[in-house]
């Protein structure tokens, strides 16, 4: 995660620089959100250029995680399915209810 980390600090560094550049230049003619808008178009377009190896890290990073992730749901889903093949005792208290074949209704009266 480390990567991931680094990659974002320095996205979000070259955003800053930008903003405040852009601010100090077009400040007086643009509202502020037009110059975050262009802000971000900057970053973008640096960052695809300038931190092409850090991207490609923290992208390996991430598929490391959910790779350790996947492992560990397969491992926690296997395990289940080895629980669920053992055979229940009908007299132990994991074992389920036993129900009758008919659902159970009200008594009707000789009323009607």
């Amino acid at each position: 995660m480390k990567p991931l980390m680094v990659y974002t600090a320095l996205r979000l560094g070259v955003f800053v620089v930008a903003y405040v550049l852009l601010w100090l230049v077009f400040g007086r003619y643009i509202d502020g959100l037009a110059i975050a808008m262009l802000a971000i178009v900057v970053t973008a377009v640096v960052s695809f250029v300038a931190f092409r190896r850090q991207g490609r890290q923290a992208g390996e990073s991430l598929q490391l995680v959910r790779l350790a992730w996947r492992r560990r749901l397969e491992s926690i889903r296997a395990a289940e399915d080895i629980d669920d093949d053992e055979p229940i005792a009908p007299g132990s208290p994991n074992a389920a209810p036993a129900t009758s074949e008919e659902p159970d209704r009200p008594e009707r009266t000789a009323d009607r």
